[in-house]
């Protein structure tokens, strides 16, 4: 094929190319930067002592996200972090950030764009989903305009303002990479947006905006192994923003429903082992006993595939779910119970039940699929792991020292004998209630 026929068909693919794009292409994001920038405010943390003072150090590990994402200053005597805020509600002096960023606050102070500086009181803070609410007093803030994080898709165009390494107000230009980002370890309520937006410490509390300029998240982490931004960067969507914001300046507090059920996600071997047909929900591995939850008739093993209709692929899911619920309300959480569904409603309370983990006695030796593995009697019940050996089925089913096993397939056990007994009877897989931490998990071996 001859440059000059190459070159017509090349031309012709491109023509056909645009013929098709859209019809609105943004060259420039300077609208959105001019739009948003005054919104967004930078806040000096004063700490309450040199030893509280928030690490802006980056951790080594590069699968570890970093929340600190304050700026160490340089220039201003007395303040030793900054980071960023914004403005929320402009009539009520309300501004948002990040909890990490005030958290050992001990003076607080508010710089607008215009280089106006406002002392902040704290109005009210909710570490479990890492946002504070701040207020001041001024004439000239300007309040952001809030979007829809539900209407986010991945590949959507997104601009991160904010305060990075204390040098002013800052606009970058990303893409949504991923959507619902959780298990990262950051909080117990987790539904991150990801962006490969420009993120560095003191950017966070920032605003991450849509393309005409409206808040879908407050940008909250990084992985940044090597110190600086690398493309992975973590914003809390506005959807939870808002509710919690509202709660804040409500109430002060942000108050959650409880069912009083520890959760844990639904392996391929559980769902074998519970006799269920999903791969996706939220296990229930404990009740807590009195707890709504008991009270309703929900049981360890049971695995919650919707609660009010919205499906559950996980505990943390579930979690977001039910920990955004007012105490009071009742829900519906539809559960597989082996191979029957159901409905069961349950009223939520504010109800944070725990157990403590226990201390060893006796040594017994376990036989069958606890082979390699030492118990003693534990004096709250059940048995506890002394010694686990490695290359063992339990070691490798997860099984560690310290765990104190409580039921064999569903049936309690308060003793080692009846540990054993019960564990070496003719079945496929054994299904162990262990209690870790306080908290109780199932764990399967096959």
């Amino acid at each position: 094929m001859s440059c000059n026929k190459l070159c017509l068909l090349l031309a012709s693919f491109f023509l056909v190319f645009i013929g098709n794009a859209p019809a609105e292409v943004r060259e420039t994001i300077a609208p959105i930067a001019k739009k948003v920038i005054p919104s967004v405010v930078t806040l000096r943390v004063k700490a309450r002592g040199e030893d509280e003072v928030a690490s802006p150090q980056i951790p080594p590990n590069a699968r570890e996200p970093e929340a600190g994402e304050t700026a160490p200053l340089a220039e201003h005597p007395g303040f030793e972090l900054s980071g960023s805020g914004i403005v929320v509600d402009a009539h009520r002096g309300y501004i948002i950030t990040t909890y990490h960023v005030i958290a050992a606050a001990a003076d607080l102070m508010v710089v607008l764009p215009t280089g106006e500086e406002l002392r902040a009181t704290v109005v009210g803070s909710d570490p479990e989903t890492d946002i504070s609410v701040l207020k001041v007093r001024s004439t000239n803030l300007v309040e952001i305009t809030f979007g829809d994080s539900a209407k986010l898709e991945v590949g959507d165009y997104v601009v991160a303002v904010g305060n990075p390494f204390d040098l002013g107000p800052t606009v970058t230009l990303g893409i949504v990479s991923a959507l619902g980002r959780d298990e990262l370890g950051l909080g117990p309520y987790e539904n991150f947006i990801q962006t490969d937006a420009s993120l560095n410490p003191g950017n966070s509390g920032g605003a991450l905006v849509d393309m005409d300029g409206a808040l879908i998240g407050v940008n909250s982490a990084i992985i940044a192994p090597a110190g600086g931004n690398v493309g992975v960067g973590f914003a809390i969507p506005v959807s939870i923003v808002r509710t919690v914001m509202e709660r804040l300046i409500s109430e002060g507090v942000v108050r959650r429903g409880r069912l009083g059920v520890t959760v844990q996600n639904l392996s391929s071997i559980l769902a074998k082992a519970l006799d269920v047909q999903v791969r996706n929900g939220a296990v229930i591995s404990e009740v807590a006993k009195g707890s709504t939850a008991d009270l309703a008739g929900l049981a360890s093993g049971d695995v919650i595939i919707a609660v009010d209709g919205m499906t559950v692929t996980g505990a943390t899911g579930f979690r977001n779910i039910v920990g955004f619920a007012p105490p009071g309300q009742t829900v519906k959480i539809t559960l597989l119970r082996g191979r029957q569904q159901m409905s069961i409603g349950v009223t939520l309370s504010e109800d944070k039940l725990s157990t403590e983990p226990a201390e060893a006695t006796n040594r017994v030796i376990g036989e069958g699929f606890l082979t390699g593995v030492a118990f003693s009697a534990d004096p709250n019940g059940g048995s506890l792991v002394v010694s686990v050996d490695e290359g063992s089925k339990a070691a490798g089913a997860g099984i560690q020292t310290g765990d104190v096993i409580v039921s064999v397939n569903r049936h309690d056990v308060s003793s080692p004998s009846m540990l054993l007994q019960a564990a070496t009877g003719p079945t496929e897989i054994l299904l162990l209630g262990v209690r870790r931490n306080g908290q109780l998990w199932l764990v399967a071996i096959e």
